[in-house]
């Protein structure tokens, strides 16, 4: 198994492992030879008077900046997250390039949150119970938790359980929060 490549240049012969290729006669060469001009390249004047395949492939998938007064191409798309249209660099963000869909959006949400027109009746809105996220709840828990003080905070299994009342006492149920080392069994827990 060869690793590498052998530089082409003559004289040359060195084992390289990261060659360079010519644009002109496509040799593969070390980085003492990768220029035309060092190795004598025979083929780099015809090169250079025609535009080359990548050069057009390039300015091809140039994409320009959607911005009127703007004339700058960008190879990547970089398209604007409100109004979809492609920019440069310097305009990709909405506040730079004036963005029309954002300003209808932000207008829209205004709108929403005016009070209705005078003479019509406004509808409160209604309020639903508290909705905690996740990590807030877990929050709450742990500060009510009760346990084995001497237990390490990192080897806690934290429990919320919900005591309904027996028969005939009504409806309300208590929840108590408790916590337990993570290697016991459930039914040593349970116990």
């Amino acid at each position: 198994m060869e690793v590498g490549t052998h530089c082409a240049f003559e004289t040359c012969r060195r084992l390289d492992f990261l060659p360079f290729q010519c644009p002109g006669c496509a040799g593969r060469f070390c980085l003492e030879h990768r220029f035309p001009d060092s190795h004598d390249c025979s083929k780099w004047e015809e090169t250079k008077k025609t535009v080359s395949r990548e050069e057009r492939r390039r300015t091809d998938l140039a994409l320009p900046c959607s911005l009127k007064e703007c004339r700058a191409t960008e190879l990547v798309p970089v398209v604007c997250a409100e109004c979809s249209l492609h920019f440069c660099f310097p305009h990709r963000h909405p506040d730079d390039h004036e963005c029309a869909a954002k300003r209808a959006r932000v207008a829209a949400e205004m709108a929403a949150r005016r009070p209705a027109a005078v003479g019509k009746a406004v509808k409160a809105p209604r309020k639903k119970g508290k909705r905690f996220s996740p990590q807030v709840m877990l929050m709450k828990m742990k500060m009510k938790a009760a346990g084995n003080a001497g237990l390490p905070a990192t080897s806690r299994v934290y429990l919320a359980l919900a005591v309904l009342p027996l028969t005939g006492e009504g409806k309300a149920r208590r929840h108590l929060c408790l916590w337990f080392d993570h290697e016991w069994t459930v039914g040593r827990v349970l116990d």
